[in-house]
């Protein structure tokens, strides 16, 4: 498998990535895909109003990337194979009452965001997955809208969506090779 990935970010974190020559990830609750580093595929624009708008950096920038995985180590969850994949997995763990633990973090999270609790379940789901399978980069196609500007197009059945794309071993991205882009 082979992408054109984009990460949006900081001015500042962009020099960290440089000197230290390591892109890393904080973990957090509300990781949507499971702990990883996020780029969205094929998609400059979410990259950029992801770096300035949600970072709130007025200097935000955009890095990309040449990705190539092997796919026995990635998991597609726009797939029916890969959704079919992890269904079953959720499936079996269900099935022996599998019980995850939460963190201090992620409990204070769902206490201030009750709503968002199926999202923490989602990725403590996925990190499991990706530690069994050993999957090092997930995929999946979220709803926006990543920029408010784009114009309602739901009456002809289309929406502002974005491929994001996480990689779970940041070892698989060579710092050498990341470029800084202005598209």
């Amino acid at each position: 498998m082979r992408f054109f990935i984009y990460h949006g970010t900081t001015e500042k974190k962009f020099k960290e990535i440089i000197k230290t020559h390591t892109i890393s990830f904080k973990k957090r609750p509300d990781h949507w895909l499971g702990g990883g580093v996020y780029f969205f595929i094929n998609d400059y624009v979410s990259a950029f109003n992801w770096s300035h708008r949600v970072k709130k950096d007025p200097v935000g920038c955009v890095l990309k990337y040449d990705f190539e995985i092997n796919p026995k180590y990635y998991l597609d969850l726009d797939s029916q194979t890969g959704l079919e994949s992890f269904n079953e997995f959720v499936g079996y763990m269900e099935s022996k009452k599998y019980a995850f633990e939460y963190s201090e973090e992620e409990q204070a999270y769902i206490k201030k965001n009750p709503d968002k609790k199926n999202i923490v379940l989602r990725s403590k789901y996925l990190e499991l997955f990706y530690n069994v399978e050993n999957i090092k980069a997930c995929s999946y196609t979220f709803s926006g809208p990543f920029n408010s500007e784009i114009r309602s197009l739901g009456q002809l059945g289309l929406e502002s969506k974005s491929r994001q794309l996480v990689v779970v071993d940041p070892e698989l991205i060579d710092i050498s090779q990341l470029k800084r882009v202005t598209e």
